[in-house]
């Protein structure tokens, strides 16, 4: 500690050369720090204090790890594998579209109506073309059974015209006969077996000209088999239980081949697509090689509807953080319109112990506080899932190698946590 009368001797000494150097504004400002400086040191000292400890009350809960389900929050999109767009498959005009969009459908039920008229008469054309081959066919069969027997008649009379050859073969070295008789009986014979010869090619050419009527006539049939099938489809039918999504035309429209008439779809076999996210697969993927099945659900306009995953998507599309699975709905779908977004809450079963807290006990994302001895201790958690206990509320699944069965964990909210606080319970 500084002395005082060595210091007022000091100060003396060193006002007083000031005051002979004429130095006197800097003796003035040396003067008033000096007295600053005695009035500080003449301050009586204060006795220290020993301030208890703040304890601060806390809620808490001790913990068991045990295997529970994770809740998943899923956002999918409803879809339809039996979605069907119907087309005309015929140019005519519409007679009646009595269906209205989103209106419920059942089987059955008329849909479109077309003008046949045009239809029909392309079927009697091929009706007509299938029965003028049928008629090619029977005068073939005719031909050939005239052609058998001609040529049993065309080969007697080769066999007359070669006997009278022989005999003018013997008249004529009798000298009885003229060589020119014979020449024309020699004649006779060749132009015979002429005739013979064609008609043994006729006959057998029978079967490749048959063969040839017949692709004809199964062409024919063919082609009228399908104009009689699209002449059917100038009524459309409801081929299932439904919904109708959208209507292409209106009475009185003209429509050609291929014109979209009517899209409509099952709504007893509807699909919710919804992305899973990757770290969930082997969860997942353990569930369903363990043959349990995964179950969700929704709620759209009030109404529960039930899901049941079906299957998970074979390819990964680019940007995505997971892969689609398709929830087939098993109940509530009688008024679902496909394309509207869907909430899922997925519970999925799990083998791994893990301890479910509520958010308030969470720190920085990955840190929550054990209690031990009545002070705080960090503990680092990583973050397994979540879910939503029975009182409808939701927990965090965490785990970490530093907690134990039995161990209290704060679940307040302290703006000041951190290790070595004190606290306590204020359940207890």
């Amino acid at each position: 500690m500084i002395n005082k009368e060595k210091y007022i001797n000091k100060l003396k000494y060193f006002l007083s050369w000031a005051w002979q150097k004429k130095q006197r504004p800097y003796s003035v400002i040396v003067l008033a720090f000096a007295v600053f400086i005695l009035l500080v040191m003449s301050k009586p000292a204060g006795e220290a204090i020993d301030l208890p400890e703040t304890r601060y009350a806390i809620e808490t809960i001790t913990i068991q790890p045990e295997p529970l389900a994770t809740t998943l929050y899923l956002f999918g999109t409803l879809e339809s594998p039996s979605k069907s767009q119907l087309v005309a498959t015929v140019t005519s005009n519409v007679l009646k579209a009595p269906a209205r969009e989103g209106e419920n459908i059942k089987p059955g039920d008329l849909l479109i109506q077309l003008d046949p008229f045009e239809p029909s008469l392309i079927v009697k054309q091929r009706e007509a073309d299938v029965l003028e081959t049928q008629g090619q066919i029977q005068a073939e069969n005719n031909r050939y059974e005239s052609n058998l027997k001609a040529l049993a008649y065309e080969k007697t009379l080769l066999e007359i015209f070669e006997r009278a050859l022989d005999r003018e073969d013997r008249l004529v070295a009798q000298q009885v006969r003229s060589p020119a008789d014979r020449d024309l009986a020699q004649q006779a014979v060749e132009q015979q077996a002429l005739v013979v010869n064609a008609r043994e090619l006729e006959i057998a050419d029978h079967p490749a000209r048959l063969a040839q009527l017949q692709a004809k006539l199964d062409k024919a049939q063919a082609i009228y088999d399908l104009a009689a099938f699209d002449l059917s489809r100038t009524e459309m039918t409801s081929p299932f239980n439904g919904r109708v999504a959208q209507i292409y035309v209106a009475p009185l429209d003209r429509v050609t081949a291929g014109s979209p008439l009517i899209d409509i779809y099952n709504n007893e076999n509807l699909e919710v697509r919804a992305q899973i996210p990757s770290k969930y697969l082997p969860q997942m993927y353990e569930n369903l090689d363990a043959g349990t099945m995964i179950t969700a659900n929704a709620t759209v306009d009030g109404i529960t509807i039930k899901l049941e995953l079906m299957r998970l998507a074979s390819e990964i599309q680019m940007g995505r953080g997971g892969t689609d699975g398709f929830f087939k709905v098993v109940a509530g779908a009688q008024n679902l319109s496909i394309g509207r977004p869907v909430d899922l809450l997925l519970s999925l079963a799990n083998s791994t112990p893990v301890i479910a807290i509520p958010y308030s006990a969470l720190y920085s994302y990955d840190r929550v506080f054990k209690v031990v001895n009545d002070r705080l201790q960090g503990v680092a958690i990583e973050r397994f899932g979540e879910r939503i206990n029975d009182a409808g509320e939701y927990e965090l699944l965490v785990t970490s190698d530093e907690l134990q069965a039995g161990d209290v964990i704060m679940t307040s909210l302290l703006s000041n946590a951190m290790t070595g606080v004190l606290v306590y319970d204020v359940d207890n």
